[in-house]
């Protein structure tokens, strides 16, 4: 169902707002009590004012019945037809499943064959990712393979969701729904905002039907992830093979004395990089970081640009990119997932910091070498000190290296 909020109480199927020290709107108990015994809820008041006074009505979404079909120009190899299978069997059986998979395994295409079984069912879809950039991108991706069927998008500045077949949603916006999805694919789930955030599986939480089940997917697992796996029995699958079977690249390590060394080491690399015709992405921990690199570059004869969650025109970037019309992009860890390059190196500065964990070092590796017919790219990792996440990804990489090689 839909849920809108009104100040209004003279709708049927409403309820108070909030009440019995709950906000019915994000199923947050953190409230707060005005002077004139209003209460307010603290974790939702963003998304527009809410209180005590208010109601917030339900009302059923109608979408039109059709047959749906599936349009796919390609086979998928035997990896992704398990992968595609243990969805289909998930939803058959009405169970929770979580899918790992390798960056580059084709986690996008594992999910149409369920998808077109939900839609057929006349099932209530949402494909939920945490960055809107890698939202539009999946959504445009599913518009070309479901010719026939409705698919909008959700996000801030995009609110229209109306007789849509397939919903693919921010889980910030998830706010608009209360048991409305009888499918959810929680795509990235261990990626910022999402990860660890309370607030934010609540939301996915409201909006799931009693009967609804959620189909997770990822390349990486942290601990958190691993304990909620175990705990709450859901069902669990691996593929540690890309879709041309090729190895994962394991990143190159490069060890630097001070900042000094960096921007020297950081400069040749370049330079080199560049008379190679390659692209490069650079990643740095913070905004500014980037920011002072990006000038140290210019100095030193080479351009870039930067981008972050801060850039405006994000997706106009990445195309320029894409195109060549520049070499150099100094990325933070916004680019560390869910977009595709053809022909790509990256390079982490500083990769010790806080910033880049285990997951995060993973996932920027696996930017590199996802086209089969471009694969003399690099992951170089520059650090002064050697950090756990470093050493973990390496760990990580290798095994499923191994794995890989063992399955063919």
């Amino acid at each position: 169902m839909i849920e809108k909020l009104y100040k209004e109480s003279n709708y049927i199927n409403k309820i108070k707002a909030i009440s019995n020290n709950t906000c019915h709107r994000c199923l947050s108990k953190n409230l707060y009590k005005d002077d004139y015994g209003i209460i307010h809820c603290l974790d939702c008041y963003n998304y527009h004012k809410i209180d005590s006074t208010m109601f917030l009505y339900r009302y059923i979404n109608t979408k039109q019945r059709k047959t749906h079909i599936l349009k796919l120009e390609y086979e998928l190899n035997n990896n992704q037809v398990k992968g595609s299978n243990f969805f289909v069997d998930c939803l058959k059986n009405k169970t929770y499943g979580f899918l790992q998979a390798v960056c580059g395994a084709g986690k996008t295409e594992i999910t149409l064959n369920v998808v077109l079984e939900a839609l057929n069912k006349f099932y209530t879809i949402c494909f939920v990712t945490p960055r809107v950039e890698v939202l539009k991108e999946v959504a445009n991706r599913y518009k070309s393979h479901f010719p026939k069927t409705c698919i909008k998008t959700l996000y801030a500045e995009n609110k229209d969701y109306h007789n849509a077949d397939i919903i693919f949603s921010t889980p910030q916006q998830l706010i608009n729904f209360y048991q409305e999805f009888d499918l959810i694919i929680l795509d990235e789930v261990d990626a910022f905002p999402y990860l660890n955030n309370i607030k934010l599986e609540r939301l996915v939480k409201k909006s799931l039907k009693k009967t609804g089940i959620i189909l997770y997917m990822s390349a990486t697992i942290d601990e958190t992830l691993a304990k909620k796996i175990q705990e709450e029995g859901i069902k669990f699958y691996t593929i540690v093979s890309r879709y041309h079977l090729i190895n994962l690249p394991v990143p190159k390590l490069l060890r630097i004395n001070n900042l000094l060394h960096l921007n020297t080491i950081i400069i040749k690399i370049l330079k080199e990089k560049i008379e190679l015709d390659k692209s490069v992405i650079v990643f740095v921990p913070t905004i500014k970081y980037g920011d002072s690199l990006k000038d140290l570059l210019y100095k030193n004869n080479i351009f870039s640009k930067t981008i972050s969650s801060k850039t405006v025109y994000k997706k106009q970037l990445i195309k320029a990119f894409k195109r060549k019309e520049f070499q150099v992009l100094i990325s933070t860890t916004i680019l560390e997932r869910g977009v595709t390059f053809k022909d790509i190196d990256c390079i982490v500065c500083s990769a010790e910091h806080r910033v880049f964990s285990k997951e995060s070092l993973i996932q920027i590796s696996g930017r590199v070498n996802r086209v089969k017919d471009f694969q003399n790219g690099e992951a170089i990792f520059i650090y002064e000190h050697i950090s756990k996440p470093i050493k973990k990804c390496i760990k990580e990489i290798k095994l499923m290296n191994r794995l890989n090689q063992s399955e063919m």
